[in-house]
């Protein structure tokens, strides 16, 4: 949720019940519209979904940390 820009932080949350939970923080490597777009494909159509080869992931384990 929200909006953000490649390489900030950012926490990733689960729904608990009735609240939100963050679970870990970690570094985006697409901006919050990127990722809408990208939501639900696979990591080899990032190419022709954005116009551009960009990173695998939205955020790598190694800009992970968990909480």
């Amino acid at each position: 949720d929200g909006q953000f820009r490649a390489g900030d932080a950012v926490d990733v949350a689960v729904d608990d019940g009735d609240a939100r939970r963050v679970i870990a923080r970690g570094l985006v490597q697409y901006d919050h519209g990127e990722v809408r777009r990208l939501a639900g494909h696979a990591s080899h159509e990032v190419a022709a979904i954005l116009g551009y080869a960009g990173a695998d992931t939205v955020m790598h384990r190694d800009d992970l940390v968990l909480l």
